[in-house]
């Protein structure tokens, strides 16, 4: 026999409350003003040496990032991982210039 049980009061006055703080978030941030506009592709790789490519890709080494451009949207591609430095033969496989898996991979766009 499966016993169900309804929600007392304090779940009640937990669920107003996450109501109420959602609600007075939303209500503050629409009050700082008019929303920020996102940055441009320009603005997020000004500085950045630029590489083309299947996938062409921006390096900004200071910051230690790479920006990657993706202008083939469903369609699919050949990835290859691999190490470029490791730590020799050993047992734990980490091996430099190992070749590591291969996969067709997809980008979907989730936008």
């Amino acid at each position: 026999m499966h016993a169900t049980t309804r929600p007392g009061v304090g779940h009640t006055a937990f669920v107003f409350l996450l109501w109420l703080a959602v609600t007075a978030t939303i209500d503050a941030s629409a009050a700082d003003g008019p929303a920020q506009r996102l940055p441009t592709i320009d603005d997020k790789t000004n500085g950045c040496q630029r590489a083309e490519g299947y996938f062409n890709f921006h390096l900004d080494a200071a910051a230690g990032t790479v920006w990657l451009e993706i202008d083939r949207w469903d369609d699919d591609f050949l990835m290859v991982d691999g190490l470029s430095a490791g730590l020799g033969s050993n047992p734990v496989g980490l091996d430099r210039g190992r070749w590591g898996d291969s996969r067709v991979a997809l980008v979907v766009a989730s936008f």
